[in-house]
């Protein structure tokens, strides 16, 4: 494949026609490439999706795989199926993009890439928070906040709300993908595994991770029961803060200054820049096509063009591997021994 597929648009398909599906495709249209096969056991929902974007219909992966011409396939089937399905795709040496967790193990996810790497073809996980503009501008602006002290992310989602308790582990396991690939962006030379990470249980359906990178203390808090929902980040430093809305995608600063003024102020001043910087990023957003689930068109287009052989992959196969052995150590810690409250896990465990 040239770049000159990239002109040509790539032809694209999607596996699973749910929620993500259908905002996997639309991320891929906008990114101007064209949706042209979906599969979906679910006849009406798959049929619903494909005339929206006038792509061929298949009752299942497996037909869609074998028989239509693509150069990139979104699976968004349950996490079970991601191995299977991704390694038969490669198979057929079709780029692969699978919504998180890539798959449901660290060994699975390494036999993936040693896959994709032997037909010569590119795996990515849906990892979109991690660039969206907001943590893209605390980034770049890193120095403002002076000597930085800690980094905290919070991720409270509604998706265990139909769920028995039993559930709530893998419901925060399937989301840890997410902060972590922020954390990896902050700290790229530094991996996760190598960090001594306190996992312990903080309430019914939330957990916290905390580990020393680098001098700075980081801490991720994953809730399935915690309202209001919310994906939030905070990075503090000495001479100030920048605080995140990773739902919508947008970042202000809160400055360090402490003088009476200042703190009088401060609740204003908060609550103004709140709503100057939301309603500057709903125009934007509302002028690049992106209703929801920002990040995830930038990181097709880098992905694309990866894959059309005109940049670098947007995740190392490194950085992938890496949040697949944390989130088994996640695993390992609060499903293996569910009664701890608290556990120390150093490097290589």
């Amino acid at each position: 494949m040239n770049f000159d597929r990239m002109h040509n648009r790539m032809r694209i398909g999607i596996i699973g026609a749910g929620l993500m599906g259908r905002w996997h495709a639309h991320a891929a249209q906008a990114a101007g490439m064209a949706v042209t096969a979906i599969a979906d056991p679910a006849g009406d929902r798959a049929r619903r999706l494909a005339a929206k974007y006038k792509a061929v219909q298949y009752g299942s992966a497996g037909d869609m795989i074998s028989d239509a011409p693509l150069d990139v396939l979104h699976i968004c089937a349950p996490t079970s199926e991601h191995f299977d399905l991704g390694t038969e795709v490669l198979r057929q040496s079709i780029h692969v993009f699978i919504e998180k967790p890539l798959t449901e193990t660290a060994e699975q996810t390494s036999a993936l890439i040693n896959l994709a790497d032997s037909v010569e073809r590119l795996v990515c996980p849906a990892h979109q928070y991690a660039f969206e503009r907001s943590v893209m501008k605390m980034i770049s602006c890193f120095e403002r906040i002076g000597d930085p002290v800690s980094l905290e992310l919070r991720f409270f989602s509604a998706g265990a709300d139909h769920s028995s308790p039993e559930a709530f582990p893998i419901i925060a396991s399937d989301i840890l993908p997410h902060p972590l690939s922020i954390v990896q962006r902050f700290f790229p030379n530094t991996p996760l595994v190598s960090c001594d990470w306190r996992i312990q249980s903080v309430g019914l359906g939330e957990w916290e991770c905390a580990a020393l990178i680098e001098g700075v203390y980081v801490r991720i808090i994953i809730g399935v029961k915690s309202r209001p929902t919310l994906a939030q980040a905070m990075l503090r430093g000495t001479k100030g803060s920048f605080e995140a809305d990773l739902f919508h995608d947008y970042v202000i600063w809160r400055d360090g200054t402490a003088t009476r003024r200042t703190k009088i102020v401060q609740p204003f001043s908060s609550a103004a820049a709140h709503s100057a910087a939301a309603g500057a990023n709903l125009i934007f957003r509302a002028i690049s096509n992106e209703p929801a689930y920002p990040g995830l068109k930038l990181l097709l287009e880098k992905f694309y063009a990866a894959c059309a052989g005109a940049g670098e992959p947007p995740i190392s196969n490194g950085c992938i591997l890496d949040v697949a052995k944390m989130r088994d150590r996640f695993m390992r810690a609060i499903m293996e021994v569910p009664d701890v409250q608290s556990m120390q896990l150093g490097p290589g465990i």
